[in-house]
């Protein structure tokens, strides 16, 4: 399960606590939700 800072591939994740899609940015780590601060995500 990919989390807010680490370094992850191309394309979409989720976040595990509102589903709110997330990408990844231009350093390939995904930020935390922007809609509720969550760190965990899943890939889409």
């Amino acid at each position: 399960m990919p989390s807010a800072g680490e370094k992850t591939g191309n394309g979409p994740y989720i976040c595990l606590k509102c589903g709110q899609v997330v990408f990844d940015n231009d350093t390939n780590t995904i930020p935390p939700c922007p809609s509720c601060d969550h760190t965990e995500y899943r890939k889409f």
